[in-house]
């Protein structure tokens, strides 16, 4: 069985406690979330298979890589009889600078899959099902040693799931009513944009002018805690 080095896992298990109180804000207190986080081999080294460093070496081609997954599930509503939420977005972090100016590339693949179906004597049984995959990359600033790249992928995660949510509420949500109004006509007290809000995370404090994290924000928190407990993870 593979385990990650000491600072990884401590990384890790820092991470998955973030993660889900994020998970807990964005999605009504429902679903399940999990973190895991493993090493990158050095591809200078071709015997280096991963696992052997305890940290990011500045320069090197070595690193790590993680993935954050949620799982919401929704039965038995007014407005469909079943309705689920997956999203996996997975990071890979490659260290560009180390000591005070310490920077990180971070690239972000985010999977998310949506299906909803409808069992409703107004417009009978109907199913809804589409996956949305999308990638992005960026270099941050690493910012203290027990929380600096777990809000640098948690701020990328939360704009990431915010596009999505938009596209998938506006877009495609809005596209699907539209054919299926165009074919099935339901009375006016039943609105079949309803049919994806209790499984779409509510985005709490989300908004068009986004400035300010979440994630980063109970990151920050959360370092400031470390520091009085010790670091966690040198990164």
């Amino acid at each position: 069985m593979y385990f990650p080095p000491d600072s990884l896992r401590a990384l890790e298990v820092e991470a998955n406690a973030l993660f889900q109180i994020y998970r807990e804000l964005y999605y009504d207190g429902q679903g399940v979330s999990s973190v895991f986080f493993w090493d990158l081999p050095d591809e200078d080294d071709p015997n280096d298979r991963g696992g052997g460093n305890n940290s990011i070496r500045a320069g090197g081609g070595d690193g790590f890589a993680g993935c954050f997954a949620i799982k919401k599930k929704v039965m038995g509503t007014r407005a469909f009889r079943e309705g689920t939420w997956d999203s996996m977005h997975v990071v890979k972090v490659q260290a560009t600078a180390r000591g005070a100016g310490a920077t990180a590339s971070y690239k972000l693949t985010s999977t998310v899959q949506i299906s909803l179906f409808v069992d409703h004597p107004d417009i009978g049984e109907a199913c809804l099902a589409g996956t949305v995959t999308r990638a992005t990359e960026a270099t941050h600033a690493v910012v203290g040693s027990a929380g600096g790249h777990v809000a640098n992928m948690g701020r990328m995660i939360e704009d990431m799931e915010i596009s999505v949510r938009g596209d998938l509420d506006v877009l495609y949500m809005q596209r699907t009513r539209d054919i299926v109004s165009s074919v099935r006509k339901p009375p006016p007290p039943l609105d079949s944009r309803r049919y994806g809000q209790t499984v779409l995370p509510s985005c709490v404090g989300a908004s068009a002018e986004h400035t300010q994290s979440l994630f980063a924000a109970i990151a920050k928190h959360a370092a400031l805690r470390g520091d009085k407990d010790g670091d966690v993870f040198e990164g």
